[in-house]
């Protein structure tokens, strides 16, 4: 599945940077306990993919896969769970520099 993230990464917020953690630390730490993988693609994800070693032009997402059903069930909630406060943090930052509040939840979608 795939968490589009909703907020642009910015030299502000960096919100990559709090998806990722110091030194990949919240990545690792998914990965640890599910064996899923996670890939941070899209615009302001640093993710360069194909033959021309570019960004893809979709919205920054966060995509899981897991080859067991259990490991992807836990990686989805984890995953739930670490962009709940990356969001929660991205309210403050918004109202503590008068920009807009955005409504975000993650939400997984399924990709085919």
């Amino acid at each position: 599945c795939r968490f589009l993230i909703g907020i642009e990464n910015d030299k502000d917020f960096q919100v990559v940077r709090r998806i990722i953690g110091a030194k990949g630390a919240n990545m690792k730490k998914i990965v640890k306990q599910t064996d899923a993988k996670l890939r941070l693609r899209g615009v302001g994800s640093g993710y360069f993919e194909g033959a021309g070693q570019k960004e893809s032009s979709e919205p920054l997402q966060l995509c899981v896969s897991c080859t067991t059903s259990e490991g992807y069930r836990t990686a989805v909630k984890l995953v739930e769970e670490l962009l709940e406060g990356v969001y929660s943090d991205y309210r403050q930052f918004c109202r503590e520099s008068g920009k807009p509040e955005l409504d975000l939840h993650p939400t997984p979608q399924l990709v085919s």
